[in-house]
């Protein structure tokens, strides 16, 4: 066995704060995130993150499986929307700048609500252009049609309006 190289990806956007049959999604996606670590064992190499709007922080390998849990353990959701793809490309830029042996796996998870605004700038099925050939992508699959909501704009109300604020929302799914 000559191990694998593995990237653990959290979503903390703003969606995962909501619930899902009384089970906070970030919970839900954090628990399947560290048995994902765990998954590499001993002859393995864990880097584990954030990612909402791109990577929360920059990638490290940690010292074992178990600091990788740990790290994943002390992620929380926060209140920014969510880009999955520049998330999974910067992890693929990580995994491209890292010298690998040829036999050894190299995989990046991503655990997240898959909800419409993550997905965004990922083709379907396809990986981004910077993810080497031999890079397994692989993520968490959630139930169809979670929902979630997007501010595209917010600002003053226009000018003879009364004073307040003006926004524009998109729904997704539910």
């Amino acid at each position: 066995d000559s191990g694998m190289d593995l990237v653990v990806l959290l979503d903390t956007s703003w969606s995962m704060r909501a619930s899902e049959a009384g089970r906070p999604r970030f919970e839900a996606a954090r628990d399947a995130a560290r048995a994902a670590a765990a998954f590499a064992g001993d002859a393995g190499r864990v880097a584990a993150g954030g990612v909402s709007e791109g990577l929360d922080a920059p990638l490290a390998f940690s010292e074992s499986a178990a600091a990788a849990q740990a790290a994943l353990g002390r992620l929380s959701p926060g209140w920014r929307g969510t880009d999955l793809a520049a998330g999974v490309s910067a992890a693929c830029r990580f995994l491209a700048s890292r010298p690998t042996p040829a036999a050894r796996r190299r995989e990046v998870a991503v655990f997240s609500d898959g909800t419409a605004t993550a997905a965004q700038g990922f083709g379907r099925g396809a990986a981004p252009p910077d993810c080497p050939p031999d890079v397994a992508l692989v993520g968490l699959a959630p139930a169809a049609g979670l929902p979630n909501a997007a501010v595209l704009s917010a600002g003053p109300a226009h000018e003879g309006q009364a004073p307040g604020l003006e926004a524009r929302l998109a729904l997704y799914g539910g």
